[in-house]
């Protein structure tokens, strides 16, 4: 198996300098079949995530339902993205740069964690969801290495499928607003009809697409392109009745189109194109509202407003620090035990703040130790990306903590992280050699 002649990483990877290999992704005779397989079958298994959606698995399988083994609660596409994992290490010639080799470690410091603190607790005797948590972060983990195993053309083609993906989940959505009738199914009982797309949620259909807007730009895409997806991703939100995924897909087109790059090079030209920009929105504006309230994509904000008793509830939520001692927040308390208190006490079935259920899941030091670790990840993610990425992602960390997305079986988090390494600079940072 060839390496590179320096600091190799793995037994099977390599850091290559420019003056060793042109073009260090290269392959050779030998890698002629491994490497299509594994760049197939890790965009089959990474896309699986969202494919095979959760009310999906749940008609066949008890996925997130009580009940079932522990096989049936890991998703059969963190099964293979294992699999593939470990072949790649295996049998694969990766090439890393050194600051995506940082990156990987910074996802083996995430993983690292998550094992630490779930054996934490469990050893304190508490109730731990390791599904959640293995769906949710471990698989994001593991996602990012087997992106890393492939080349940057193969984890470009991988972004640009998810993108599509969600593009066709907004139609789907809009059919279904059209139409009255989902696609797939949904167990929850609603008073209003909210389409789904692919998801299996309404305010999933908000999270991936105010993720994704940000990511749009990033592609190769013609410039009409990019502002088709941008509004169809836009109009389905609104559609899916996710009112804060919504408005900040709304939020985020809006920057992008006012900041996007223009080609002609001279500046007086330049800002005239980006004032007839500003006075075209400002036009469109008081137009499109009144339109997209006859089709009904301001319905939810029509009929309950931006806060309602669904909002309310993830704030009174926080109440239940009141109901229990210093040492159930700092050590952390049984879930079961919790649940049973929120509704008992305040009345609510369910807890959607992953802050809350951090803090009983992991104590409040292990709360902040996580959610430290998952904001250093997607820094080091988004480094060297510019800021639309870090929009990005700060649209994506506002949807994650307005419900429970972040403390529930999700591959939102897998989402972000697939995105960020798709659209990563491939170039070498500043004092970095390959």
């Amino acid at each position: 198996m060839r390496r590179g002649a320096s600091l190799p990483l793995a037994p099977s990877a390599g850091l290559f300098s420019p003056e060793q290999q042109a073009d260090p992704w290269r392959r050779d005779g030998r890698e002629d079949i491994l490497a299509p397989l594994l760049a197939w079958g890790a965009g089959t298994a990474l896309l699986s995530r969202f494919l095979l959606s959760e009310n999906l698995l749940n008609a066949v399988v008890n996925y997130s339902n009580d009940g079932g083994s522990v096989v049936e609660k890991i998703h059969v596409g963190t099964y293979l993205g294992v699999l593939l994992l470990g072949a790649a290490l295996l049998g694969a010639r990766i090439i890393l740069l050194p600051a995506e080799a940082r990156v990987l470690r910074q996802l083996g410091v995430l993983l690292a964690v998550v094992v630490g603190l779930t054996a934490v607790i469990v050893l304190s005797g508490n109730t731990v969801s390791a599904g959640f948590l293995v769906d949710t972060y471990v698989s994001a983990a593991l996602g990012g290495a087997l992106m890393f195993c492939v080349g940057p053309a193969t984890r470009r083609a991988i972004g640009d499928a998810m993108l599509a993906f969600m593009l066709l989940s907004s139609l789907v959505v809009l059919a279904e607003k059209a139409t009255g009738m989902r696609l797939l199914p949904y167990p929850y009982v609603e008073n209003g009809f909210r389409p789904t797309g692919l998801t299996s949620h309404p305010l999933v259909v908000g999270l991936y697409n105010a993720t994704s807007i940000g990511f749009v730009v990033a592609t190769r895409w013609p410039a009409w392109a990019k502002m088709a997806a941008m509004a169809l991703l836009t109009v389905a939100a609104f559609a899916a009745g996710a009112r804060t995924g919504a408005l900040i897909c709304a939020g985020v087109s809006l920057a992008t189109a006012l900041t996007a790059r223009l080609a002609n090079p001279d500046p007086t030209r330049r800002l005239q194109i980006r004032i007839l920009i500003v006075l075209g929105l400002l036009c469109a504006i008081p137009v499109a509202i009144p339109v997209m309230a006859q089709l009904g994509l301001l319905e939810r904000f029509i009929s309950d407003g931006y806060v309602d008793d669904s909002a309310n509830a993830r704030v009174e939520i926080y109440r239940i620090f009141s109901l229990v001692s210093w040492r159930d927040i700092l050590l952390g308390a049984d879930l079961l035990w919790i649940r049973k208190l929120a509704f008992e006490k305040l009345g609510f079935e369910f807890i959607e703040s992953p802050v809350v259920l951090f803090v009983f899941q992991f104590g409040a030091l292990g709360a902040a130790l996580l959610f430290s670790c998952i904001l250093w990840t997607l820094w080091r993610l988004a480094s060297g990306s510019g800021w639309r990425t870090l929009m990005a992602v700060a649209a994506f960390l506002l949807c994650a903590l307005s419900n429970n997305t972040l403390s529930s079986k999700s591959p939102a988090v897998l989402l972000i992280v697939l995105y960020l390494v798709a659209y990563r600079p491939t170039a070498p940072e500043p004092g970095d050699t390959r």
